[in-house]
């Protein structure tokens, strides 16, 4: 009896202390795991083409899933005016309204990202990186969800695929 306590005991304490192993360190249950190389991504960011307009935000914010563990990533917001035409306005809105999620990992100083056209509702996968200049490059493409046959047309996303962003005070 008293062997049995003691594995109960024994396996209450190592699930109360129990760690995740993320990013090289490690993280107690229930602390929120982060991941400081995305903190550069913070901000306001902006792409001017002619009369084509892109002002990108993105803040970080906090969330749950499915382990004991909450997790920061980045949300992202944007405008979109083509040939002097609104397209979307979403910068206004409350993050949680974001269009834009980035990932836990920085790999080679690329932020995963994936994104959702306020538009026309199709999804993307890219990458958020600085170039040599300090100014951010946006580089996504089309992404289904493998879960989701198409039947008919296929959304295709409203706004530019590649661009040099420019980080501007908020």
């Amino acid at each position: 009896m008293k062997i049995l306590i003691s594995i109960i005991l024994t396996a209450i304490s190592t699930s109360l202390y129990a760690q995740i192993t993320m990013f090289g360190k490690e993280f107690k249950k229930g602390e929120v795991v982060k991941n400081e190389q995305k903190d550069k991504f913070q901000g306001k960011y902006v792409w001017k083409k002619g009369t084509d307009n892109f002002t990108l935000i993105l803040k970080k914010d906090t969330m749950k899933k499915d382990s004991d563990n909450p997790f920061e990533l980045l949300i992202g917001t944007y405008d979109y005016t083509k040939q002097g035409k609104v397209v979307y306005l979403n910068t206004n809105n409350p993050i949680k309204h974001g269009n834009l999620a980035g990932g836990l990992e920085v790999l080679d100083e690329r932020l995963t990202i994936y994104f959702k056209d306020g538009t026309t509702g199709a999804n993307a996968k890219g990458y958020l990186a600085f170039n040599n200049d300090g100014k951010l490059i946006w580089k996504i493409a089309q992404h289904d969800d493998p879960g989701i046959r198409f039947i008919g047309h296929r959304k295709d996303l409203s706004v530019p695929t590649e661009m040099i962003l420019e980080k501007i005070p908020n």
